[in-house]
């Protein structure tokens, strides 16, 4: 670690207004909306990504690291407002907006929230939705009446293969997601894996496989609403149960959290003899929990992430106010930085480079909403 570490402060406060540190904000003040919502760096940490408010609506900010106070790319939405933005490389994000419309080709008039997705070169040139559906089914050119409503649920980005993402959308049946690999940039796409009746959202692993699925069932008459679970060890293996019960009258288990070096083991979120929600290990074929890696009698762990190589990077509870606890070597110099810098703060991570040296966090205390740095360790 460096001797001298040089913060780069990159934005203004969430708010419009700076107080002294000693003071505590009114409740109006605390309540005020928030300028800036989100700040990512790209793989190659050269450029930062940033959605603000800017005269009452949300907009995508690109910058350069090295020209932060230089020029800047705004790029506003013709409709709608912005849910998030990504990179996907050095020279592309993607990004979820959402409107009040009519179904798309349907003849429902009823309005609803649709969510789209958008990709689009880092200085907003080059925009369009990566999407395509046919007009009419190929064979007996029936027309074809909808889209999926939601069309913004990637669950996976392919880091080592920026073309692509992993999408969940429910074209052939609504409310059946299956998973598509979509190339953002020539519209084409994949199905990876079918749809299933019980499920709602999909999850993969470090190498990008899914192996997991969970979902939420209402009986016909609604006096039972069936939540299901399953897992697979591998590719090409068979999927296995993990929980079904019903979340009306019956307590969740617990709640599937991440995968191991093992198959059979996975990570998993579960209230103790105490009360007190903690990390834990599971062997799906024992179905029976194997080791606390996490967790306290004082409180529950609200959050945890791990890395790419299936290791704890942090586990999260709430206090006085939030706490994080890093195990990850790098986690553990950044929490010695930020104690020497801002104590009596919460310091979240919010994005990194790929080879983690650059990074963007944002400092929340009673005194100040948030302010966004980025910190190089070069």
């Amino acid at each position: 670690m460096p001797n001298i570490l040089k913060f780069i402060f990159l934005y203004f406060s969430a708010t419009f207004f700076s107080v002294a540190a000693d003071l505590s904000l009114s409740p109006e003040a605390f309540g005020t909306l928030p300028k800036i919502y989100s700040v990512k760096i790209s793989p190659d940490g050269d450029r930062i990504l940033s959605l603000e408010t800017w005269n009452g609506k949300i907009i995508l900010i690109t910058r350069e690291v090295n020209n932060l106070q230089g020029d800047e790319h705004l790029i506003p939405l013709d409709k709608g407002e912005y849910n998030w933005a990504q990179w996907v490389s050095n020279d592309r994000i993607i990004v979820s907006y959402r409107y009040n419309g009519h179904e798309d080709r349907g003849r429902n008039l009823t309005l609803k929230v649709q969510r789209r997705l958008l990709s689009m070169k880092w200085d907003g040139s080059d925009v369009f939705n990566p999407l395509k559906f046919k007009l009419r089914e190929r064979l007996s050119s029936t027309f074809i009446a909808r889209q999926p409503q939601i069309q913004d649920s990637v669950i996976d980005i392919l880091k080592d293969d920026p073309e692509h993402i992993l999408l969940q959308l429910d074209i052939n049946k609504v409310e059946v997601p299956a998973v598509y690999k979509v190339n953002i940039i020539t519209k084409k796409r994949r199905r990876v894996i079918q749809g299933r009746n019980l499920i709602d959202f999909w999850m993969t692993d470090q190498d990008h496989i899914i192996r997991y699925g969970e979902g939420v069932t209402p009986s016909r008459n609604k006096t039972r609403v069936r939540h299901f679970s399953q897992y697979r060890k591998a590719k090409g293996n068979s999927w296995i149960t993990l929980f079904d019960f019903d979340k009306l009258n019956e307590k969740r288990p617990f709640y599937f959290e991440g995968f191991t070096d093992d198959p059979t083991i996975i990570y998993i979120l579960m209230d103790g003899e105490n009360g007190k929600r903690g990390l834990y290990t599971y062997n799906v074929d024992q179905k029976e929990m194997v080791e606390k890696i996490a967790g306290d009698d004082a409180y529950d762990i609200v959050d945890v992430n791990f890395d790419d190589n299936n290791k704890l990077e942090y586990y999260l509870y709430y206090r006085e106010r939030p706490q994080y606890v890093r195990f990850d070597k790098d986690g553990q110099e950044f929490d010695k930085i930020f104690k020497t810098n801002f104590p009596n703060s919460t310091v979240s991570i919010e994005s990194k480079s790929k080879d983690k040296k650059q990074i963007t966090f944002k400092v929340t205390a009673p005194s100040e909403p948030g302010v966004f740095y980025f910190l190089d360790l070069n």
